[in-house]
């Protein structure tokens, strides 16, 4: 384990959540490589019934589709994180994520609060290139409506 790899993971998760909170795709997309593998969560979910990991490309139709009202009167989703393990070229951090979502049946906006553990890997050129989500899907998004467009 070196420092130069804890300090990679960790910096590049911070750049992560800094452009997310900035709704800045571009910089979001290039922070990772192009190899990446997200797992969020790890395993089927409703949306995602196969678990089959998304790609770089993959997750540049998830912005497009989950933060089209971030900046038009919704907020980015912010990220709560309290604890953070850094080892060799991955960074394990435990807290939260709140997010204003369509609800079932009349698309107004509802908070969504995920707590888990989420792990960020990176490769030698500081890219992320994994991310893993802990958490259980049916209780943070069991009132949400994915295939619902966002109200004010």
């Amino acid at each position: 384990m070196t420092n130069d790899k804890e300090n990679a993971a960790r910096r590049a998760h911070k750049l992560h959540m800094k452009y997310i909170h900035e709704i800045n795709k571009e910089a979001w997309l290039d922070n990772m490589a192009e190899d990446i593998v997200i797992q969020d969560p790890v395993g089927p979910t409703p949306i995602n019934p196969t678990g089959t990991p998304l790609n770089k490309a993959q997750m540049a139709e998830l912005w497009d589709r989950s933060m089209k009202s971030a900046g038009d009167g919704v907020p980015a989703p912010q990220h709560q994180m309290h604890t953070f393990y850094c080892c060799g070229d991955e960074v394990a951090c435990v807290g939260r994520t709140v997010s204003m979502l369509p609800r079932k049946g009349d698309g107004k906006l509802i908070e969504c609060v995920c707590e888990g553990i989420f792990i960020y890997g990176v490769n030698e050129e500081g890219k992320l290139n994994s991310v893993k989500a802990y958490f259980d899907f049916e209780k943070v998004f069991n009132d949400i409506d994915f295939s619902l467009p966002v109200e004010q």
